[in-house]
Parts: structure tokens; C-alpha cells; sequence
């Protein structure tokens, strides 16, 4: 697992990328917004939590369903797809 940080509105991951990592929420919290809902965030998600699960569903690309910016200072734990 690699240690990954975001400053607030930061970009995690964004919708219709490849899907080349999950997770885990150490700190914090994330939104998640999809372009079907506009600018209101679908999901919020904090500490405890993990989103990028498309990166492990076994699909040969998946992509992101979503995508997903830091609300607030978030520290990460990233696990890479090919780990």
C-alpha cells in the first residue's frame, strides 16, 4: 500500500479513466460525483471507507465510475492494480 495525499477540491480520480488503483480512506474525506448528477457530489466517503474498486473487479480496463475530490486535506492508502 502506498501512502497518497490531496489538498481540498484536489482531483483522486476522475471519471471514464482507467481504473489502475483501489482506496482506502486513512483520513478525511472524498466526494464522488458522476456527469449525469452535475455538480453535486453522489457520495461523500470518509476514514474507514475505500472507492476505486472497478480497479480489482477483473475486467481486463476497467474504468472509473465516478470521479472523486478530496473535501478537505485526505490522506490515502493506494493499492495499484498490478501490486
Amino acid at each position: 500500500l502506498e501512502p497518497v495525499s490531496f489538498k481540498d477540491g484536489e482531483v483522486v480520480v476522475k471519471q471514464g479513466d482507467a481504473a489502475d488503483a483501489l482506496y482506502f480512506i486513512k483520513e478525511g474525506k472524498v466526494n464522488a460525483f458522476v456527469a449525469s448528477a452535475g455538480d453535486a457530489p453522489v457520495a461523500t466517503m470518509q476514514s474507514g471507507q475505500f472507492f476505486g474498486e472497478n480497479a480489482v473487479s477483473g475486467e481486463d480496463e476497467p474504468k472509473r465510475a465516478a470521479t472523486v475530490k478530496a473535501a478537505g486535506d485526505v490522506e490515502l492508502l493506494k493499492l495499484s492494480r498490478d501490486a
